[in-house]
C-alpha cells in the first residue's frame, strides 16, 4: 500500500485517506481484492464521486481496467442498468 499511499493523500481528504489507508492494508484478502470490492459496493452505493477516485487510484494498466470493467458491468445483475450505465460514465 505504500506505493499507493502518496496518491490516497491527493486524491481523499485526511480523514477519508486514513480510513481507505486502513481499509485497504487489512489482512485476509489481496489488495486488488479489496479494491475491486471497493468499486461494487461505490456503485451499489451510487456513490459516483468517490468511485471514480477509486477508479483512478486503481487503474494502472490494461488488466485493472478489465477487471474494473467486469466488476462494474457484473453491477447490472445486482444494481440495474441505470447504475451500471453511470458507472461507466465514471470510467471514462
Amino acid at each position: 500500500m505504500s506505493c499507493k499511499s502518496d496518491r490516497l493523500k491527493e486524491i481523499f481528504p485526511s480523514g477519508q485517506c486514513e480510513l481507505l489507508e486502513k481499509i485497504l492494508s487489512r489482512k485476509g484478502l489481496s489488495r486488488n481484492t479489496r479494491l475491486l470490492c471497493s468499486l461494487a459496493y461505490l456503485q451499489a452505493e451510487g456513490d459516483w464521486i468517490n468511485l471514480k477516485k477509486v477508479l483512478d487510484l486503481y487503474i494502472e494498466n490494461e488488466g485493472d481496467f478489465r477487471r474494473a470493467y467486469e466488476i462494474l458491468l457484473q453491477g447490472y445483475l445486482f444494481c440495474g442498468y441505470p447504475r451500471a450505465i453511470e458507472s461507466f460514465f465514471c470510467v471514462n
